[in-house]
């Protein structure tokens, strides 16, 4: 799995999808960032999970508008290929 820092994302992956399936992602964070990279890796056929602190219940449905699925910041982070944090420095412990 790979782990990358939503600053660093847009020279790790293109968004024109990667065969049929796309990549698996996770995306923990959804602030503007968070909620541009779900929204574009989505509609560019990603499989793409995102979550925040608050829980998947609170994530809108604009983040969710184009595929992606709300889920736990766990679940995020499991079974994918890629993992995109995309909160704030401070929101690393």
């Amino acid at each position: 799995m790979l782990i990358l820092l939503a600053t660093h994302i847009s020279r790790c992956i293109a968004t024109d999808g990667v065969g049929e399936q796309g990549i698996k992602l996770g995306i923990i964070g959804t602030g503007h960032i968070g909620k541009s990279l779900a929204t574009k890796l989505s509609a560019a056929g990603h499989d793409v999970k995102v979550a925040n602190s608050r829980g998947p219940e609170t994530i809108g449905a604009d983040v969710l508008s184009w595929g992606a699925r709300a889920v736990t910041a766990q679940d995020a982070a499991s079974n994918v290929d890629v993992v995109i944090l995309s909160i704030p420095p401070t929101g690393i412990q």
